[in-house]
């Protein structure tokens, strides 16, 4: 995580730059869109490579005449810790990466629907069958690991961190926030095809998604009456209509 916070760093850094070191007369910005995209190629490695140690595993290959064993869970301090990377520098709109004075000059598109990509592929990612499979059994063995309530709550209160402060919440956060609804929604109603290592109908994660949606309704409930912004309260209010229809078919 620290190699990953030092190259996030040194990306912001470049960035900004990248069109002044490039400059050549009469040259079109090709060489800007090539840079620009290694450099958010990069930061989605970045973003891998923190997002892979919640629920991780460490394996140190043994033969049977040496002790300690293979598989040993990641520390619960390293999975908190690679949760509160991705939302301070994930979940949080990285507007660096959205630098419009880089952006005008090779794309016609300001970053909304590339940032929500990368926010719904992490998300997939964290909540995926294998790593929520793995969360639950190391769970049942260690009293002190990083459970699966855990990581509900820690992402639900990073994701929806306007709600206690009563911010407007921007576009990017906006398609944010609708795709976790939509992840706990899937993981409370929706089986898993078969072969997937966990069914959330059959394990806890149904109950945790069942009661994430849940007190998401009350603090949206509470947040839509107070916000004086007017996208934010019908983003709110949407929400809020999205969570009471699933709970609505019970």
């Amino acid at each position: 995580m620290i190699a990953s916070d030092y190259g996030i760093r040194n990306l912001k850094r470049i960035l900004p730059n990248i069109a002044q070191w490039t400059k050549e007369e009469a040259e079109d910005y090709d060489e800007v869109n090539e840079l620009y995209n290694n450099i958010s190629g990069q930061y989605r490695r970045y973003i891998g490579h923190v997002t892979k140690w919640v629920g991780g595993v460490f394996e140190t290959p043994k033969t049977s005449d040496q002790g300690g064993a293979v598989y040993e869970a990641a520390p619960a301090s390293l999975q908190r810790d690679a949760v509160a990377f991705l939302n301070r520098e994930l979940f949080q709109t990285p507007e660096w990466l959205l630098d419009q004075s880089v952006l005008k000059l090779v794309t016609p598109y300001n970053g909304v629907v590339t940032l929500y990509k990368l926010q719904e592929g992490t998300l997939n990612s964290l909540f995926s069958p294998d790593r929520m499979r793995r969360i639950i059994e190391n769970t049942s063995v260690d009293p002190n690991a990083y459970t699966l309530n855990n990581l509900f709550d820690d992402l639900r209160t990073g994701i929806w961190s306007e709600l206690a402060q009563n911010k407007a919440v921007s576009v990017h956060r906006r398609n944010l926030q609708k795709e976790f609804v939509k992840q706990m929604t899937n993981l409370y109603k929706v089986s898993q095809p078969p072969g997937a290592s966990i069914d959330p109908q059959m394990s806890d994660v149904s109950s945790l998604a069942r009661a994430t949606l849940l007190q998401l309704r009350a603090d949206i409930s509470r947040a839509a009456l107070s916000s004086s912004d007017s996208m934010t309260r019908y983003h709110l209010e949407d929400c809020l209509d999205r969570i009471d229809a699933v709970f609505e078919k019970d």
